[in-house]
């Protein structure tokens, strides 16, 4: 005997044809990133392939005859790889496929080398050091041999040697060696430009409002990127600036974001309040 406590409406714990989605509609549209949820939407709809765009491949390049991979014993006036890393984690954090080359010395048959196999297999090539201006810095020339020159030189800080090329359809970048500023240019132009060559959608920009912890100046015409780490209190955010100089890298793995200062501001006040764009 079947007792029934309660009516049981028609319908109940049936997925009924349709209610998902209906024949017609749009489940996912192109240039849309494939997420876990949006990949078991294709199951779900018995798609077993669709397609899709090829990962941006980003070839990075140390130069100088000064770096030695990390594990190698440090002599005196060497300093350790540092960019090849930092640069390769923000490529793959932008969805792009890196590939990180050898050391590469400060002689141009070497750079044109570097560059001429680089160019076979790689969307955009990034050199990292040889861009500043100076008796062994031949990359412009290299760069100029294969490709247009875009522009050299920028008016922020860090980041002012920033060089870019264009060689057919692959574009060419010159990062400074020194890596505060290789990794900060790199979020300003890299990284948009991997996401523009890779269709993914725009970004916004996550922003937080804090008060500046101390006074901070800045050279008039040129616009500045100070790097921030948050502390909470109780009057919401306090920005304290971690930047020291062009060739630390410790003191901005702290950082959560960036201020922009303008190229027209010589000082933010203490206590005044600043957008820090996050990281």
């Amino acid at each position: 005997m079947v007792k029934i406590y309660t009516p049981i409406p028609p319908y109940r714990n049936v997925t009924r044809r349709g209610s998902d989605i209906k024949e017609g509609e749009v489940a996912l549209s192109s240039g849309e990133v494939l997420t876990p949820s949006r990949v078991g939407a294709l199951a779900a709809l018995g798609l077993s392939k669709v397609k899709v765009r090829r990962r941006v491949l980003v070839s990075v390049i140390p130069t100088g005859e000064e770096i030695v991979p990390p594990g190698e014993k440090l002599e005196g006036g060497r300093i350790y790889d540092i960019n090849s890393y930092t640069l390769g984690m923000l490529v793959k954090e932008c969805g792009g496929e890196v590939k990180v080359w050898g050391i590469v010395g400060d002689r141009r048959e070497e750079l044109e080398k570097a560059l001429q196999e680089a160019l076979k297999e790689s969307d955009v090539v990034v050199f990292s050091g040889g861009s500043s201006v100076g008796e062994r810095d031949l990359l412009e020339e290299v760069f100029g041999s294969v490709g247009e020159i875009l522009f050299h030189g920028v008016q922020i800080k860090p980041g002012k040697p920033l060089l870019a090329a264009k060689s057919g359809d692959k574009i060419l970048l010159g990062i400074p060696g020194y890596p505060a500023s290789a990794l900060t240019s790199s979020y300003l132009f890299l990284k948009p430009l991997i996401l523009k060559m890779g269709g993914y959608p725009l970004q916004e920009e996550r922003s937080v409002m804090a008060r500046m912890s101390r006074r901070v100046t800045s050279n008039l015409g040129r616009h500045q990127f100070l790097t921030v780490r948050l502390e909470r209190d109780e009057g919401g955010y306090l920005a304290h600036p971690v930047f020291k100089e062009s060739g630390t890298i410790t003191s901005l793995s702290r950082a959560d974001g960036y201020v922009e200062i303008p190229e027209n501001v010589d000082l933010v006040e203490r206590g005044e309040e600043v957008q820090v764009k996050l990281f």
